[in-house]
């Protein structure tokens, strides 16, 4: 009783308030310490709920004219992007690419450009530019869905940073004191600095070694989950000099489109140049169809692949896949910029869910290899992006599951909700749909500190082929708090027998 009381449980009531600092300390926050109540859907409650789920489904997915105006906007601005680089090419991927596309969603395009034969060159006779970066543009996720008064409270915190570094540096410089010791950083600096060190640790860290204590087992686990085996070739200074060189580039090739696109008519053009993938936004005028433009995204291209051959594996997988996304939108937690997740993470955790449920639904198709006639694995900017492309391989390792899952997409629905609200261990596990089973963080270095509010590691989300690209890097702990509770909210209200309009229905800020 003490343990449910400390994860924030009632006596076999759900889940009640939130569990103090010190609650979440001694619990773990990962929903393990009580044992959470389940209570699956009747016969009756699984056929009205199927019902409701068919109907919503209808009203969220695309319209046939959709993708028509989709095809219109990449034919210009693939006319557009021809102009000034004529052998570029402008692909789409991602749900808009694929078949996990809700209605009215934008447009995801990677423009495919040799960047050896792009010239560097002066923007400045473009200042006159106004380009629509609004505040809450910015590229660093704050936190959470109340993420506007958030950022003007860290604001506030930084001015006043500001000026007392200002008034001890003239005490300083008047008292001829030594130099104080610099002040403590904030959430958002501690997150900036976080940021950077992960981003340059992914090519300048080595290996990680065993332990003292440990065997060299371990330290070839740590090293195979951590995403730096040793056939990654690890750049020499030419090479990262010409790396450093190549990031700059794509970064002019952003805000000269921005600056085209903007002479051209488009509305709402935003650069992003500083984003982890450097992108521009803008929405087509003659279609209303807002794009994200980035540039030479193969591995979005390989993201895109893999997805769609999970869908193609099962028709639950889609179904179950939008119903998410249209929820998580709907509630307001699907914003990296904000602190929540993207719809490419989304579409990861169901993906996971049904590879970990009993009689699996989905295999791990990068961990399926045929006996014979194997070919050299793709290798996209030196990760491994091989997963099972073999029919008969892949049929066979379904039916060898025990007791083939039968489930109808509402119960899905519902242990979906209920294995991240109340079973996922958070703390200590990360979502590898890759292995299609759970990796420690301690095996890829993704641990966060006990006291560090805005770490990168307290939801890990492994990408399927960037090893070292964390997912859930956007969210820190009060973000996640929110995000599992929504989880939570779900399933308690599928479990009494709510409705899909209840469930889904839209956030209000308060």
């Amino acid at each position: 009783q003490q343990q449910q009381q400390q994860c924030g449980r009632g006596q076999g009531r759900g889940w009640t308030s939130r569990p103090s600092r010190h609650q979440e300390a001694s619990a773990g926050y990962c929903g393990r310490a009580g044992r959470p109540c389940t209570r699956p859907l009747s016969k009756q409650q699984d056929q009205l709920l199927c019902q409701d789920v068919a109907e919503l489904l209808a009203k969220i997915e695309p319209l046939p004219g959709e993708a028509e105006k989709r095809t219109r906007a990449l034919a210009y601005l693939q006319e557009l992007v021809a102009q000034r680089w004529p052998q570029a090419k402008c692909e789409m991927y991602g749900s808009s690419a694929g078949v996990y596309c809700l209605r009215g969603a934008d447009m995801d395009v990677s423009v495919f450009v040799d960047l050896d034969t792009v010239e560097l060159e002066d923007l400045s006779d473009d200042e006159d530019l106004e380009f629509d970066v609004k505040k809450m543009s910015r590229t660093k996720p704050v936190e959470g869905r109340y993420a506007e008064q958030q950022w003007r409270a860290r604001q506030e915190r930084l001015k006043l940073e500001r000026e007392r570094r200002e008034a001890e540096k003239e005490c300083g410089a008047d008292g001829g004191e030594a130099e104080p010791n610099p002040p403590e950083a904030t959430a958002g600096d501690t997150a900036t600095n976080a940021s950077a060190t992960n981003e340059a640790s992914a090519c300048s860290r080595p290996a990680p070694t065993a332990t003292e204590d440990a065997t060299q087992e371990q330290a070839e686990q740590r090293e195979a989950c951590s995403g730096t085996a040793a056939d990654r070739p690890v750049p020499d200074a030419a090479a990262q000099a010409a790396a450093e060189r190549n990031e700059e580039k794509v970064r002019y090739i952003v805000l000269r489109l921005a600056r085209m696109l903007k002479r051209g008519g488009m509305e709402e053009v935003m650069p992003l140049p500083r984003a982890r993938m450097p992108v521009v936004k803008f929405r087509h005028t003659a279609t209303g169809v807002t794009c994200d433009v980035c540039i030479n995204n193969e591995l979005g291209k390989a993201n895109t692949k893999l997805l769609a051959a999970y869908a193609e594996l099962d028709p639950r997988v889609r179904k179950l896949c939008l119903l998410v996304k249209y929820w998580a939108k709907r509630r307001c937690i699907n914003s990296p910029y904000q602190g929540t997740l993207s719809s490419y993470a989304y579409v990861l955790l169901v993906i996971f869910f049904l590879q970990r449920r009993v009689g699996a639904v989905l295999p791990a198709l990068q961990q399926l290899r045929p006996v014979i006639g194997i070919e050299k694995d793709p290798v996209i900017l030196g990760w491994n992006c091989y997963y099972c492309k073999d029919n008969a391989l892949i049929a066979s390792a379904m039916r060898n599951e025990k007791g083939r899952n039968k489930e109808t997409v509402a119960t899905l629905l519902l242990e979906f909700f209920r294995f991240y609200g109340r079973e996922f261990n958070y703390k200590d596990d990360v979502v590898s749909v890759r292995l299609g089973c759970e990796i420690k963080k301690t095996l890829k270095d993704w641990t966060c500190k006990a006291n560090s509010r805005s770490s990168r590691y307290w939801w890990c989300i492994e990408d399927p082929f960037d090893l070292t690209h964390n997912l859930g890097r956007v969210a820190d702990r009060d973000s996640l708090y929110t995000m599992r509770g929504e989880f939570m909210r779900a399933c308690k209200m599928l479990e009494e027998g709510a409705n899909m309009a209840m469930v889904c229905a839209e956030f209000e800020q308060k």
